[in-house]
């Protein structure tokens, strides 16, 4: 009798996890934007304040704009790793905690679905952005420097 309870609580966990992902991957995240200004450069961000904006990200996208980008708030400081699972598209990643980078990474989209790496930040931060690759270092960004990103 516990075997076949046991069966039926893990079938229906598991119908639920399958129902939960298929309505999370049919439904659009439609997130706020803000305009911001980068090193004298003009820019268009989604912000990502939700945990399904959050992990949805800019995946699944085939290109992004060179003015446009996405800002991930968190509510506390944290090591927030990224991966790059269904992202199509190379990116730049720059945490920054209180608006100071500390850190940047310039990430491809992955050539497999087997395996994904997470890249994890060197230092705490409560925020994220995420430019076109290569962004970062046109627009002179380095640790250490001050962005004044709305939040």
């Amino acid at each position: 009798m516990k075997v076949l309870f046991a069966i039926c609580a893990v079938a229906a966990a598991l119908l639920v996890f399958f129902y939960w992902s298929r309505r999370f991957a049919a439904s659009p995240v439609v997130n706020r934007e803000v305009q911001t200004e980068i090193s004298g450069h003009g820019f268009t961000l989604e912000v990502a304040e939700t945990p399904e904006s959050r992990a949805r990200g800019l995946s699944e996208r085939p290109d992004l704009d060179q003015d446009r980008g996405m800002l991930f708030l968190f509510d506390r400081a944290g090591v927030y790793p990224f991966w790059m699972k269904d992202t199509l598209i190379p990116l730049d990643i720059i945490w920054l905690q209180d608006g100071e980078i500390k850190d940047i990474v310039t990430l491809q989209a992955p050539t497999s679905t087997l395996f994904t790496p997470i890249h994890m930040p060197l230092a705490l931060a409560n925020a994220a952005l995420e430019l076109n690759a290569g962004e970062a270092e046109k627009l002179g960004l380095k640790v250490g420097q001050r962005l004044e990103l709305p939040r």
